[in-house]
């Protein structure tokens, strides 16, 4: 089993600017999967070394950090 198969698989939903936060410190340390409910942000997403995902996918990931509002 090679190293980046040990990775955490890590899911952030949401992509506001919490999400992007997280998302910037923790993608160059493992696998990171993004959810944000506006398809726009995919681009901004990938830039940061994520990989946009739907939301079913980001819940299968090993821990799922939620980075919404709670309105």
């Amino acid at each position: 089993m090679n190293q980046q198969d040990q990775q955490l698989r890590i899911s952030i939903i949401g992509f506001g600017d919490f999400g992007q936060l997280i998302t910037r410190h923790l993608a160059p340390l493992s696998k990171v999967t993004v959810y944000d409910r506006t398809q726009h942000r995919t681009d901004q997403i990938k830039q940061l070394g994520a990989q946009p995902v739907t939301i079913e996918d980001a819940a299968r990931a090993d821990v799922v950090i939620l980075a919404v509002t709670l309105d």
